[in-house]
């Protein structure tokens, strides 16, 4: 299959957070209160690497 036919990849909730140093909880929670979009699959979530990507460049515009 040609690489632009190909899904993207697709990131679970531990990788999320992994990636991010935060807790899965921390990420569980974004998605459930709609700051962070994801996709259910079955009883799996799936989180767009570009969607992590914006949740944390608006995180960072928000004051402490």
């Amino acid at each position: 299959m040609p690489e632009d036919t190909k899904l993207a990849r697709y990131l679970t909730p531990p990788e999320a957070a992994d990636l991010t140093q935060l807790s899965v909880k921390t990420i569980l929670k974004a998605i459930r209160e709609g700051h962070l979009v994801a996709a259910r699959v079955g009883n799996r979530v799936r989180i767009r690497p570009d969607a992590l990507r914006a949740w944390l460049e608006r995180a960072e515009g928000e004051a402490l």
